[in-house]
């Protein structure tokens, strides 16, 4: 079914704009399989917190830049856009966090044995 006028302009936005939490996400929520992203172990290296910010930068200015929005069919969003994409975000990662727990209370890491010498 094709989406009439505005609501076409409205998914073309959203389709834009929700590419930021899953890049969010899968640069930070999914760096381990098993440990908890808001470990210290796992933040990311200053190089990949870098290229984190120049994504968000840079979807930034796709959508609110006049200039990138002629290029890539784009419209400023409002505040409650932007919020709900971020909210989008937030559970991506609660998600990932909660079937994180329940890996690590289901199937235990198995605890390493000295070498024999």
């Amino acid at each position: 079914m094709l989406l009439a006028g505005g609501a076409t302009e409205l998914a073309r936005r959203n389709a834009i704009v929700k590419r930021l939490p899953s890049v969010e996400y899968n640069a930070w929520g999914s760096i381990d399989t098993r440990a908890s992203a808001f470990s210290r172990a796992s933040l990311p290296g200053a190089r990949q917190l870098r290229m984190l910010g120049l994504t968000i930068v840079f979807t930034l200015l796709m959508v609110e830049l006049p200039l990138f929005q002629r290029l890539f069919g784009t419209e400023s969003l409002d505040l409650s856009q932007w919020l709900s994409c971020a909210g989008f975000a937030l559970v991506l990662l609660l998600v990932d966090e909660a079937v994180k727990f329940v890996v690590r209370r289901v199937r235990p890491e198995p605890e390493a044995t000295p070498a024999a010498g």
